[in-house]
């Protein structure tokens, strides 16, 4: 299974994705697996707390991309955080939501000022809650820093985790420092000590350009869903490319994941990978490798991608403008989608919510 950060991760990049080209992007990527999009692939729309904006796009997301993909809200790990998330994909065939959670004393301090050991047993309380309140939307576990992170104490808080009700436990290299043969070590000894029950997932970075090679050494230790994201786009230098991966897995599975492996319920069309890679450049501005046209002789240089029409973050002469709606601000009373729940709370708003910390 893929879980596909594009839109999520990606806008941490300042690739930012209006709500209409997020539908689209989800419903192609589904449609590589044909009837088992939703099977193959998890789609993380957004981050619901950012703002009313962002809410309501992850919402129609959620709606119109229903059958295509799983759809997926991303949040921190707090109640309101939370029921927020749930509320922006419920109902949804298939719906998941990703909770941020510390696993090192490191990042627990920045994030939660807490110890690695108090954030993870919270988290554990968090899950029951939430399954208390609605059991109809899968809850996942991102443990971020997991690189850095101890073995030991990850895996027994992702047993607990399952146990309380969890989906995937999601293992994160945030700082993208993490060496191949580190990250193998780490995704094997967790799932060693862990009961099989326990379903482990990447999340891996690509700072020093080894987010490809370290998502296949977490195959290679039994993992069996990876993060990543259409051309590699996501906060700072991005994270292994969709497009990347599903290529080796479809052309080179037996070497990577063993002869005994059967890892599609449909294989995929390889053929739609460089008509989505084409269409999400053109939408962020985003480079990518495009293949020769037939009609050019074969020396010629491809043609300059056209200027991307989305405005940079980093220009001085730009608006801060909201991830969803590419407007100039994030208005709390922008109208719901007319399939979406009640409009989220006051305390969404960028005034009084604090931008979380990424996985």
């Amino acid at each position: 299974m893929f879980w596909e950060e594009s839109a999520r991760d990606g806008a941490q990049a300042k690739t930012l994705m209006g709500a209409g080209f997020r539908v689209r992007l989800a419903r192609e990527t589904g449609r590589i697996f044909g009837a088992d999009g939703p099977r193959h692939v998890v789609f993380a729309a957004g981050f619901p707390a950012v703002c009313a904006d962002e809410f309501e796009a992850v919402r129609q997301v959620a709606v119109e991309a229903e059958g295509a993909v799983s759809v997926a809200a991303v949040c921190r790990g707090v109640d309101r955080d939370v029921e927020q998330a749930v509320a922006s994909v419920r109902g949804s065939g298939n719906a998941r939501v990703m909770v941020v959670v510390p696993a090192s004393d490191a990042m627990a301090r920045v994030m939660v000022h807490r110890t690695a050991n108090q954030a993870l047993e919270a988290a554990v309380d968090l899950v029951k809650r939430a399954r208390d309140r609605d059991d109809r939307v899968a809850l996942d576990i991102c443990l971020a820093d997991a690189s850095r992170a101890d073995t030991s104490l990850m895996a027994h808080h992702s047993q607990a985790l399952t146990e309380a009700g969890a989906g995937l436990v999601l293992l994160a290299d945030t700082v993208g420092s993490q060496l191949p043969h580190g990250c193998h070590d780490m995704f094997a000894r967790v799932r060693t000590a862990c009961g099989p029950e326990v379903v482990l997932a990447s999340h891996l970075h690509n700072d020093l350009g080894l987010g490809l090679a370290n998502s296949l050494q977490a195959l290679a230790a039994g993992v069996r869903v990876v993060s990543s994201s259409w051309l590699g786009i996501a906060e700072r230098a991005g994270m292994v490319a969709t497009e990347q991966l599903l290529f080796l897995l479809a052309r080179h599975g037996e070497e990577l994941l063993g002869a005994d492996a059967a890892p599609w319920w449909t294989a995929p069309d390889l053929t739609r990978l460089p008509g989505i890679a084409r269409m999400v450049a053109d939408e962020t501005g985003a480079s990518w490798a495009s293949p020769p046209r037939s009609s050019a002789p074969a020396s010629a240089p491809s043609p300059p991608a056209p200027p991307s029409s989305t405005p940079s973050c980093s220009s001085p002469s730009t608006p801060t403008r909201c991830w969803a709606s590419n407007r100039t601000s994030c208005s709390p009373s922008s109208p719901a989608h007319a399939s979406s729940p009640p409009s989220p709370p006051a305390s969404a708003t960028p005034s009084t919510r604090t931008r979380p910390a990424p996985p």
